[in-house]
């Protein structure tokens, strides 16, 4: 991903992080529970796509000779995920079954 491309998808992080710092400056003591929590996951969300932003740019300088392929297992990865987002959202109920070994 070259640089322009970047920083073009981080700008409206950018507005999104300032924009929630704000909101819980100006506005947390008016917030119950439930809209501190939207909030923490609308900064942590933002957090984890400026991190894959990072990661995408630094695979866009990898030369092809550099990269050294192997097997994943896309399972284990798949499961791992839907346990993290488990916990991180523990009131939302989804059934999902993970085919073993892709």
């Amino acid at each position: 991903m070259p640089v322009p491309v970047c920083t073009t998808c981080r700008a409206p992080l950018w507005h999104i992080n300032s924009f929630s710092r704000l909101i819980q400056k100006e506005y947390g003591d008016r917030l119950d529970e439930r809209g501190k929590g939207y909030l923490r996951l609308l900064r942590d969300g933002s957090h984890r796509m400026d991190q894959l932003i990072d990661a995408m740019l630094k695979l866009s300088r990898v030369s092809p000779a550099e990269t050294l392929r192997q097997p994943v297992d896309l399972s284990k990865i798949a499961v791992s995920t839907l346990a993290e987002l488990r916990k991180e959202q523990p009131e939302r109920q989804v059934d999902l079954t993970v085919a073993p070994n892709v």
